[in-house]
This record gives structure tokens, C-alpha cells and sequence, in this order.
């Protein structure tokens, strides 16, 4: 096997001991670039589309509460904290007053620090919801963003595009439910703000699932998969990557992924990315031609820390 870097055990030791480190011979910024490229297209592909989903998911529940808790034409305090306002046509006076999404309904709502359930992200900025179809625990909208921003744990999500978002909603237990969520995009903008840090990530061809089980309205845990074009424009380089996930990943109560395998495809080189047991690895095929040139490891905490 043709190696381009020192790697299996050595390489891994010096990782886990000396963080974010790239190692090799050659031309030494020239591998850091490489590198740089190669953990941030990996952190982002294992932590950007569940953070990204969860902002486009969180505002829809929260668009959904805000029409519970009042009645259109109306500044609406929002059930926890914030307020919202938003607009309805296309339906009958029974359905545009009934306090539930109905199909045909068209909606434009602006949020303004809304929360609209305990231990829910905040939500900001503007939406339209056009209702596809709603029923008992059920809802599917076709959903243009602009500049709705949503303050997670770990970052805040902006974002800009036009998505259909779905959800059900199933009761699993007094006080157990299961959300069944997918959000798809032809393009979606995502900007990322974390640790002082402001990044703009592009989807194409956005398809993500997730599954998330709760207790007393709180997340317990979630699996989902996902598949998209990313285009990435950072501080000191750019990547276009495309991703895939490799059956389910798991995600812990705070939405830090916790188990999970990916192939991650850069314009010319192949990353296959698993992460298990706080342990993260990454098998780098330079050139596409299926021989593994590079292997990394690293801890699960500092890995996603590289995530924008």
C-alpha cells in the first residue's frame, strides 16, 4: 500500500495526544491544507445536517404553536417565551380559526425570540408554510426561509431557501411520543455561527430523516440518515463535498452525534468516516483509486469542535 502520511498507531497516538494535528512528510503546508480540508469536510458532514434539520424542524413546531396559541392579524405571545405574528389565506373561515394547519393553507409568519415549547430552540426571522397535506399529528409544507435563524446548543442556524418539511407526530406511551421528520431541498443556505465563528454552507440535493423519541416533550435520543451535496466558503479555505450516510446514525439527547459511518466524496479523494464509542475514524483514499492511504483517529469531542 502507497502511503502519502505516517499513520495507523503512531499516527493515532499523536492525534489523541496532541489534538488536531497533521503529521507527514512533503511539503508541510501543503499536507496542512490537505489535512485542514479533510477534518473539517468530515466534522461538518457528521454534525451539519442533524444541527440543519433540527433549525428547519423546530421552527415548523414552533409555527404550529404559534397558530395554536392565537388568532392571525395578531402579535401572539409565544407558549414559552417571544412573540410571533403571522397571516393565513386559503382556506374557509372555520378552517383559517380552528388553531391547526389544514391543507391549502398558506401562511406567513415572522418570529421574533419564540419559543414555542419547553426545551425548544429559540426561533427568529421569517417563513411561508404552504399546507401539502395535515391531519391528526401529521403535517407536510412546502417552506421558504429568509434569514430564520434558530439558537441550538451547540450553534445558531440560519437559514435561506425554499424546503418541504414533513412531520408526524405519535404518542408512544402517558408521556412518550416519536417525531418522524424529513426536510428535503433542491438549495438550501445555511449559515453557521459558533464560538465567534460565521460560516456559510450551501445544500444541494438536500434529503435528511430523522427519528426522534421523547419524554415529557423531551429528547431522549434520535436516529437519521442523510444524503446531500455541501459546498463550504470558510475563513481560510473552501470545500464541495458530497455525503452519505451508511445506514442510521445516533444522536444523544443534545443532538451530538454519537454513533454513525459516512462516505464522504471530495472532488478527487474518498473519506469513509465511522465514529463509535467517543472514538472517531477516518479512512482516506487519496485519488479515488480504492487503496487507503491515510488513516486518522481522534476523540468524538475534539472532532466535532472542528465542525463550522
Amino acid at each position: 500500500m502507497t502511503t502519502r502520511r505516517h499513520h495507523a498507531s503512531a499516527l493515532a497516538m499523536l492525534v489523541l495526544t496532541a489534538g488536531l494535528a497533521g503529521c507527514g512528510g512533503g511539503s508541510a503546508s501543503k499536507l496542512k491544507a490537505s489535512d485542514d480540508i479533510i477534518r473539517s469536510a468530515s466534522a461538518n458532514t457528521a454534525v451539519l445536517p442533524n444541527d440543519s434539520s433540527e433549525a428547519a424542524m423546530t421552527a415548523l413546531s414552533a409555527a404550529q404553536a404559534v397558530v395554536e396559541a392565537g388568532p392571525f392579524g395578531q402579535t401572539i405571545n409565544c407558549p414559552v417565551s417571544g412573540t410571533a405574528k403571522y397571516a393565513v389565506t386559503g382556506g374557509n373561515l372555520a378552517s383559517l380559526t380552528n388553531g391547526v394547519f389544514d391543507a391549502g393553507e398558506n401562511y406567513i409568519v415572522d418570529f421574533s425570540a419564540c419559543q414555542g415549547a419547553g426545551g425548544a430552540a429559540t426561533v427568529n426571522g421569517h417563513m411561508t408554510l404552504t399546507i401539502k397535506s395535515a391531519s391528526a399529528g401529521s403535517v407536510t409544507a412546502d417552506s421558504v426561509s429568509t434569514n430564520l435563524s434558530v439558537v441550538l446548543p451547540q450553534r445558531t442556524v440560519t437559514l435561506n431557501g425554499s424546503s418541504t418539511l414533513t412531520q408526524t407526530v405519535t404518542s408512544t406511551g402517558v408521556s412518550s411520543t416519536t417525531k418522524t421528520q424529513r426536510w428535503t431541498a433542491q438549495r438550501m443556505n445555511v449559515n453557521s455561527e459558533r464560538k465567534g465563528r460565521n460560516n456559510l454552507f450551501v445544500f444541494d440535493n438536500l434529503n435528511i430523516g430523522r427519528t426522534i423519541s421523547e419524554v415529557n416533550g423531551v429528547p431522549v435520543s434520535s436516529k437519521g440518515e442523510s444524503n446531500s451535496t455541501l459546498d463550504a466558503n470558510l475563513a481560510f479555505f473552501t470545500w464541495q463535498i458530497t455525503l452519505a450516510t451508511l445506514g442510521l446514525v445516533t444522536y444523544g439527547p443534545t443532538g451530538v452525534v454519537t454513533d454513525g459511518q459516512w462516505i464522504v466524496g471530495l472532488p478527487d479523494d474518498r473519506i469513509a468516516l465511522k465514529i463509535s464509542q467517543d472514538a472517531v475514524e477516518l479512512s482516506v483514499d487519496f485519488g479515488n483509486d480504492g487503496t487507503v492511504d491515510a488513516f486518522f483517529l481522534f476523540r468524538l469531542d475534539t472532532f466535532v469542535d472542528e465542525a463550522g
